[in-house]
């Protein structure tokens, strides 16, 4: 199959989106533009779900497609109408190979010492040495946690379909089950940005904590199904638990990630930051997805959670390294 030639433009979009929300508004306020633009992205993929699951019934997948490409359309036309520019000027920002003062050349350069020395204890050592007090601090180290983060949620996130078709569940029901946490994180996106804006990173660190709890839940849910022969009902009850939990701390995370960006990035190159950090999260989840189907396939889906979480408690020891630079 070909490649969705929207990737480009989402990505592009969604750093644009995120940059204007910030050189808008002051710094108090940006949490609370980001959360006023993740509330109607919500609601849209909410509805999204809600819509297409309804005309699949009746209409093959080509002409549902079709028929659902139209709203995209109309959302271009509204756009064009009605949203104006900014009043205050925003800079025009050009593409840079720097992050955060430290050259994409200089960490190659440092890499590629420490491969050349790999087999030598003492070369692996200095290596870590080196990255850790010198490259891997502010923006980058805050990039290399958000990794780590994307590819558990990733590799948790890829089989779970699967197990719910496993415990019985129709496609209705499953659909209908992912647009839950949409609608949730809707009611929680304001409560958080107050949050974000004082201590976005030790919020962001406790959602990523939840989360390692949270996770086990599905698969120790299919084997409490399977073993104890649990209702329809009560299946579907506790998975609603599940994806509010699900939906409340994605909405601290989706905040504070965004935030972040454009605290720790350098202040003349946030576009560039969001743009890594969008990247980041296409990589994880390029390599997330393949993991998590292969581990969940070939050892279960146990053996993936317990991956998801292992990247999850990684990432929360990288963000509690930044506790100090963020604010």
């Amino acid at each position: 199959r070909r490649p969705p030639r929207s990737t480009p433009s989402n990505s592009s979009a969604a750093s644009d989106v995120y940059k204007r929300q910030i050189e808008t508004r002051p710094k108090r306020l940006w949490d609370k533009g980001i959360a006023s633009y993740q509330i109607s992205s919500s609601l849209g993929s909410a509805l999204g779900l809600v819509i297409g699951s309804f005309v699949k019934q009746f209409y093959p997948f080509r002409e549902t497609y079709i028929f659902l490409s139209l709203f995209g359309f109309i959302s271009f036309i509204i756009a064009l109408i009605f949203m104006k520019e900014p009043k205050i000027t925003l800079e025009r920002l050009y593409i840079t190979t720097r992050v955060s003062g430290i050259s994409l050349g200089e960490i190659m350069r440092m890499m590629w010492s420490g491969l050349v020395n790999l087999p030598k204890v003492s070369g692996i050592i200095r290596l870590i040495k080196e990255l850790r007090y010198s490259l891997i601090r502010g923006f980058p180290l805050f990039l290399i946690g958000c990794l780590s983060l994307f590819l558990g949620i990733a590799i948790f996130f890829t089989p779970l379909p699967a197990l719910f078709k496993d415990m019985g569940l129709d496609d209705s029901t499953i659909l209908a089950l992912n647009a839950l946490p949409y609608i949730v994180a809707v009611s929680f996106y304001n409560k958080f940005a107050e949050k974000s804006a004082k201590s976005g990173l030790d919020l962001l660190i406790k959602a990523v904590f939840s989360r390692v709890f949270i996770f086990p839940s599905a698969p120790l849910l299919f084997l409490a199904v399977k073993a104890l022969k649990l209702s329809w009902v009560i299946t579907v009850f506790v998975l609603c638990v599940f994806y509010f939990l699900i939906g409340m701390t994605w909405s601290a995370i989706n905040i504070t990630t965004n935030a972040l960006v454009a605290r720790l990035s350098a202040e003349t190159h946030r576009g560039s930051g969001y743009g890594y950090f969008n990247a980041i999260i296409g990589i994880a989840f390029i390599i997330g997805s393949y993991v998590g189907g292969w581990i969940a396939r070939g050892m279960g889906y146990l053996a993936s959670t317990l991956t998801s979480v292992t990247f999850l408690l990684a990432s929360v020891m990288i963000f509690r390294e930044l506790i100090e630079e963020a604010y």
